[in-house]
């Protein structure tokens, strides 16, 4: 296959050819589709998204047999790490062929698990979070029954990507260990499931260990040439830093890797990258200056984080719109966006004073108190549960619960090495004696 031997953009020029090729020679039914399949999987290893998502949406309205249904939605869900399609691309026509497809193949055949597998994929991105560890630990085990070791890898690494979320930290790390241990696993692979065990690290507060593997899973990525993995490795390294206050060098790591890899998606990588920027200026003080560039990121992307980061920005110049921000804007799914987004709309909250949202948020939050609130495959740190939930009870009158909840707060982000979170904990914490 091209992908095996030539670089990603190299070999999807080939695969372009071939499918021109193809088209001039009439090349039609399954060997058409091979072909086009092929150029799909060459611009996902270009991290070129929307294309590959385009091409694969192309064969799937070809195709008609349910293995081979099975195989293009496998094909479609390329990413090692995320779930590889944009945050506004309508999945309901994916999921709908390959719930037809599962009802043609036979339970627990190798077609069928690996269906299953991309289907717990697709409920992330449909509203079924609730029913993903159910769906895809079913087809790992269908997976193992088969005795196909590469299926196995698939559904485990399928499984990964589909478990998103604080309501799933555990299950994820353990996810990923089991990755790790199974024979055969290829290097992309291996350097996937280190850093969802390293993420895991961090949001058990053990960010110096974290910090150590992290340069070693960038230079993992550099031997693989892999942009996605070059782009996800980095993206520790920025958070960390600024976790620890090092925001220049934040800046300038983030701005490296993207001039590295330009063929990216850019709209596959916006939100993440809007997001690192958005926390860079709300924690140096700098949100205001930011509302034209929330407006723009929230108005494209529609995912509610944003829009509770714009009513940030403009508590002080249109509170107002700040307020109907909080009040309209939805509670976000629950998936790698909603942890951030909660915490944005506790403080938004906050300081507008629209207490039964203060407690709404409280109670979203409080099963995860003792950890550090990490979103993605540590894409950003936003300080320990705890804080938030101090600042919150604080805001309630709560005085008693802010100050356990806030010290317990303290003692984590100090022995974590944190500097914003740190000293606004701290900060809520004298308020609590006032």
């Amino acid at each position: 296959m091209a992908r095996a031997r030539h670089a990603p953009e190299e070999a999807v020029v080939l695969c372009q050819e071939a499918v021109a090729a193809g088209e001039l020679a009439g090349l039609g039914g399954r060997r058409r589709a091979g072909v086009l399949l092929e150029l799909a999987r060459s611009l996902y290893a270009g991290a070129r998204y929307d294309e590959a998502t385009a091409v694969g949406m192309q064969v799937l309205d070809q195709v008609r047999d349910p293995a081979l249904v099975v195989q293009v939605v496998d094909t479609m869900l390329a990413d090692p790490q995320w779930i590889s399609f944009s945050y506004d691309t309508d999945v309901s026509m994916i999921d709908h062929r390959l719930r037809q497809a599962l009802a043609a193949l036979p339970a627990g055949s190798s077609a069928w698990a690996l269906g299953e597998a991309c289907r717990g994929v697709l409920l992330g991105a449909s509203g079924g979070d609730g029913d993903i560890d159910a769906v895809t630990g079913g087809a790992v085990r269908a997976a193992r029954a088969q005795d196909d070791p590469q299926l196995l890898i698939r559904a485990v690494q399928l499984r990964l990507i589909a478990l998103r979320g604080p309501d799933v930290i555990t299950e994820r790390a353990d996810t990923a260990r089991l990755l790790r241990s199974l024979p055969g696993l290829p290097p992309a692979l291996a350097l996937v499931a280190e850093l969802n065990v390293v993420s895991h690290q961090v949001e058990c507060g053990d960010v110096a260990a974290a910090a150590g593997r992290s340069v070693e899973l960038e230079e993992r990525a550099e031997e693989l040439r892999d942009p996605t993995l070059l782009r996800q490795t980095r993206y520790v390294r920025v958070a960390l830093a600024m976790f620890e206050g090092r925001y220049e060098d934040a800046a300038a790591d983030l701005a490296a890797v993207v001039a590295r890899t330009p063929t990216a998606s850019r709209h596959y990588f916006q939100a993440a990258e809007a997001g690192i920027h958005a926390q860079v200026a709300y924690e140096q003080g700098a949100l205001a200056g930011f509302a034209p560039f929330l407006e723009r990121v929230y108005d494209e992307t529609g995912i509610p984080g944003f829009g509770y980061a714009l009513g940030m920005a403009l508590v002080d110049t249109d509170p107002d719109r700040a307020r109907s921000l909080l009040l309209r804007t939805p509670e976000p799914p629950r998936d790698y966006s909603w942890v951030t987004a909660t915490v944005v709309r506790n403080h938004l909250a906050i300081l507008l004073g629209e207490l039964d949202h203060v407690r709404r948020c409280r109670e979203l939050l409080a099963p995860f108190r003792g950890g550090l609130v990490v979103t993605g495959t540590c894409l950003g740190i936003y300080g320990a549960y705890d804080g938030h939930l101090g600042e919150a009870a604080l805001a309630l009158g709560d005085h008693a619960t802010a100050r356990t909840e806030l010290g317990a707060a303290v003692e984590l982000l100090q022995r974590a090495g944190a500097t914003y979170w740190l000293r606004r904990a701290r900060e809520a914490l004298a308020r609590c004696d006032m």
